[in-house]
């Protein structure tokens, strides 16, 4: 379990609540919650409360995180509510990648509490200060397990919101000891060990997940700023409604920082790192992330994860972990065009293709390229005569009299038999 703030706490909450006294909760060892978790050393303390670890007075031997909420917040309806939540989201919710809830109630004196599954390793964020940048082959194991999770928790309808690396406990795969007690430890810290078996990440501090029901007006559609800004997705940093792509958003920021040791977002005040959130300003993964042949790919496929717009965002956690896989298999990552250039090929592709069909019908039918020739047909009209009367006029003579419309000559002043008009005399 995690010292960094293990109760969920976050930025804001610290600044609004003090924290216990230290002494206070040393003190604490061997005092029994609800008759029946002894309190055997703290874990960490935050703004809520504060974790404990502890062992079940019947159960000798056995470990678990007890996470109790402070006296003073017990009182508040709203954080009152908030703790609980955490307990009624992850009760239904069963994946190895979540921890699990064992018991959720209240002490003597009022005081909630929340007994979890203890979780041995190391946070996320303190692997990383030891280790710096993960091998890419641990940081997509352990973004394919937790997107695993997340699949689990998405399709509850619960999107978590404040995913970072504090709420990410690191661990190792083991195969569990037939005669253990429930929750016993690792033998050896093995997460701290880069030669250990596989690595094992498990999602903490579900307290501001939100819950989608029907009809209810959940903090999922009202316009409020919820989260740890370093890792929220721009709708979030906008006050805007999320959905499950928010969490794809952030599962991104995790992943870069895990290939890179450092946050893929920075800033040195909270108006900073919000206003780079909205215009999801990331830094290029190139820039911190050592040599390895999957690199391209990953770039490629971080654009479509951490792009501002959650409509051109990979749209659930099981299509990012399968792109994720297809990487892990040697697959390449194409380069995402845009919307428009695809269909402007596709009309170009459709042109040749008619263009080259209308070619080979003409080459194969030469008789269908022949320009037609004009049939002029014999017509009457008042005006002019018909073309085989005008083919079969006489030839001009020195005759005196001539038509002055179509030039027939005559001897003598009459009708033109073809213009139906009296001949002139020649020179008026």
């Amino acid at each position: 379990m995690s010292s960094a703030d293990p109760t969920g706490g976050n930025a804001e909450d610290n600044a609004r609540v003090k924290r216990p006294p230290t002494e206070d909760i040393e003190r604490a060892a061997g005092r029994t919650i609800a008759g029946k978790y002894v309190i055997r050393a703290p874990l960490g303390s935050g703004a809520m409360g504060t974790v404990y670890l502890c062992e079940h007075a019947l159960l000798p031997g056995s470990r678990f995180a007890v996470k109790l909420l402070r006296a003073d917040l017990c009182r508040e309806p709203d954080q009152r509510e908030r703790f609980l939540r955490e307990g009624r989201v992850l009760l239904g919710l069963q994946h190895p990648s979540l921890v699990g809830v064992r018991d959720l109630g209240e002490t003597e004196d009022g005081q909630i509490y929340l007994c979890l599954d203890f979780c041995e390793g190391l946070s996320l964020t303190e692997l990383l200060e030891r280790r710096g940048a993960l091998a890419p082959e641990d940081a997509l194991d352990l973004t394919q397990q937790l997107l695993a999770g997340l699949e689990v928790a998405h399709r509850a309808g619960i999107v978590h919101r404040d995913l970072k690396p504090d709420h990410l406990i690191v661990g190792v795969d083991e195969a569990p000891d037939p005669g253990a007690a429930v929750g016993a430890p690792a033998a050896t810290d093995a997460a701290d060990d880069p030669d250990a078996e596989r690595l094992t990440v498990r999602i903490l501090d579900f307290g501001i997940a939100a819950v989608e029901e029907p009809g209810d007006d959940n903090d999922l559609t009202r316009e409020i700023l919820i989260g740890t800004p370093r890792y929220m997705s721009p709708e979030q940093a906008w006050g805007n409604p999320i959905d499950a792509r928010s969490d794809v958003y952030a599962v991104g920021l995790l992943l870069h920082e895990m290939l890179t040791g450092t946050a893929a977002v920075q800033g040195q005040s909270t108006k900073e790192l919000l206003t780079r959130q909205r215009i999801a300003q990331v830094s290029r993964l190139r820039d911190h992330m050592r040599p390895h042949p999957w690199q391209r790919s990953l770039e490629r496929l971080l654009r479509r994860v951490l792009t501002r717009d959650p409509n051109r965002r990979l749209s659930s956690a099981r299509a990012f972990r399968d792109q994720l896989e297809l990487i892990r298999s040697g697959v390449p990552v194409r380069r995402q065009g845009r919307r428009w250039g695809a269909a402007l090929a596709g009309i170009a592709a459709l042109c040749m293709f008619v263009s080259g069909g209308t070619w080979l019908w003409l080459r194969d039918n030469p008789e269908a390229n022949a320009t037609p020739q004009r049939r002029v047909e014999d017509s009457w009209s008042p005006s002019k005569p018909p073309k085989s009367q005008l083919d079969e006029r006489p030839r001009r003579s020195a005759l005196p009299y001539a038509c002055p419309l179509c030039g027939f000559e005559g001897d003598e002043r009459r009708i033109c038999p073809i213009d139906g008009v009296r001949l002139r005399a020649r020179g008026h």
